[in-house]
């Protein structure tokens, strides 16, 4: 670490997460830039209005797979140097969470085209007979 960076508390934002500067601080946490945050916090299945806009968001290595989601990997690895996301990355693995299933049901126009669908074949099953 360089003498000029200074040592402060990070937290996983990731629900169910448990990882923290303290806890594992052999881990790598990647920082949630302003213009990725709420793509960001909609992958990890987070409220906005949870974390305050002033709060600094980080997510931790566990929900990244980081030999291909950092376009300098190898050089972070053997010269520390800075962490390169790629540009369209969002977290991906969320093993922490034992429930992925969508927190939302289906959209209600997807349901209303699956109940129009259903009267049509029962339409054109009727017309057969």
């Amino acid at each position: 670490m360089k003498a000029t960076q200074r040592l402060y508390y990070k937290w996983c934002m990731v629900p169910l997460c448990s990882s923290t500067t303290f806890k594992t601080s052999d881990k790598l946490f990647i920082l949630v830039a302003r213009g990725k945050r709420l793509k960001w916090l909609k992958a990890c299945r987070r409220a906005h209005k949870d974390i305050s806009v002033k709060t600094t968001a980080h997510i931790c290595e566990d929900h990244f797979n980081l030999e291909e989601d950092m376009n300098n990997y190898v050089k972070f690895k053997l010269m520390e140097d800075l962490k390169k996301m790629k540009a369209n990355l969002v977290p991906h693995i969320f093993d922490c969470q034992p429930d992925r299933k969508r927190s939302h049901t289906n959209r209600p126009f997807v349901e209303s085209l699956r109940y129009i669908l259903i009267r049509y074949c029962l339409y054109c099953e009727n017309l057969r007979h």
